[in-house]
């Protein structure tokens, strides 16, 4: 494998094809005009197709339709079967094809990938996204770049997230491209040129790309976000929302330097009171008892100020390794010389199949960055019994 990209770590977490409800007589429907006696469905069964994890269930539904012939007239016509396919998933299997018949030539690759990465569905385009990136990973990104940065251009509104999401240096479906990852220089034109795209869709895209260059270069980050505020292309509402959007992780660490570039207020000039509840008293946790979120802000200086409340609760994991979790409370601004209250429904319980483990919790309140307090409170399965 490259050693410019690494793979992700499929997530279990995620629905994939049973033998109750399966896309397989879909996939049979097409290969039954196309090639005789083909029992496709049976070979994916017997290839242990249901103990796949989804994005394997797919990966090995890609590599048997292209193995079905070596005859490229019948690949084609396969592949074009797929593209026009009802089925979604059915019309992401076409961007397998496309890789797998064309990986040798990166430009053909590169023009069949857009014809069905700008198809309707998930599947379809964040498959095409997947084997874009694929693409990179084979080539370098700079000579996959020579065929697909007109896309930036593009009307449609599919093209241009096309090229931003496989340019992700993490990703979520498609691996992670350790070059962009160490260096990402070469992504600061391609996020200024969209930086006020009118598209939502593709707006998401570019802040979840400046959000993954935050977990690696987070002062690269802020240092762009400065650039473009003095070259005046980060004043409207789209830019604010995509830069907002690439910060989050970042608010999340309380870093001080995005703080202050978000406009978040200093602590000297906030009070703040929270709330003291009946759990205080008992200093027990039960499942489905709701955390002390609520608080009272007052604003000393006379302009307004922009806070942000958030909780980290931190507790037993497996291994004696701690789980924690960061619940943003809210974020708001307040006026001058005034009060005002923050509060968020946080509920204590089993998160993501993952049983509370009992012993000691941490419950800690941050505001713009400074650790109010710290609260312990104890969580002991019995108490759950009624």
């Amino acid at each position: 494998m490259n050693q410019e990209y690494s793979d992700r770590n499929p997530g279990e977490g995620v629905p994939k094809e049973t033998p109750g409800k399966n896309s397989l007589h879909i996939i049979d429907d097409i290969v039954y005009d196309l090639f005789d006696d083909v029992d496709i469905a049976g070979a994916l069964i017997q290839a242990d197709y249901f103990n796949l994890s989804l994005l394997k269930q797919f990966d090995l539904a890609v590599e048997t339709l292209h193995g079905l012939s070596d005859d490229t007239v019948k690949q084609q016509q396969l592949l074009d079967e797929l593209k026009v396919s009802n089925a979604d998933r059915m019309r992401g299997y076409a961007s397998g094809m496309v890789y797998l018949m064309h990986q040798d030539n990166p430009k053909r690759c590169c023009e069949e990938l857009y014809s069905t990465g700008v198809l309707p569905g998930t599947w379809a385009q964040e498959s095409a996204q997947k084997y874009l990136k694929w693409l990179m990973r084979d080539y370098g990104v700079e000579a996959i770049l020579k065929f697909s940065l007109k896309w930036l251009d593009d009307e449609d509104e599919a093209a241009r997230r096309l090229l931003v999401e496989a340019l992700r240096p993490l990703g979520v479906w498609t691996g992670h491209l350790k070059a962009l990852r160490n260096d990402p220089a070469l992504l600061e034109p391609i996020m200024a040129k969209l930086l006020n795209d009118s598209s939502r869709y593709v707006q998401l895209a570019v802040g979840n790309c400046l959000n993954d260059i935050s977990k690696d270069n987070p002062d690269i980050l802020c240092t762009w976000v400065k650039v473009w505020r003095k070259q005046g292309i980060a004043d409207s509402p789209e830019a604010h929302f995509i830069i907002d959007r690439g910060m989050r992780t970042l608010l999340r660490q309380s870093n001080t330097e995005a703080l202050v570039l978000m406009g978040f207020a200093p602590m000297r000039s906030i009070n703040v009171t929270w709330e003291q509840k009946k759990l205080e008293h008992a200093k027990r946790l039960r499942i489905g008892r709701q955390l002390p979120t609520s608080l009272r802000i007052e604003n000393t200086r006379k302009q307004a100020s922009k806070v942000r409340a958030q909780l980290i609760v931190e507790g037993p994991g497996a291994g004696n390794k701690p789980r924690r979790y960061t619940y943003l409370i809210q974020q708001k601004t307040i006026s001058g010389k005034s009060e005002d209250s923050l509060s968020r429904k946080v509920l204590f319980k089993h998160k993501n199949s993952q049983p509370k483990l009992p012993g000691e919790y941490h419950i800690t309140l941050i505001v713009n960055g400074t650790l109010i307090e710290t609260r312990s409170y104890i969580y002991a399965e019995e108490d759950n019994l009624v």
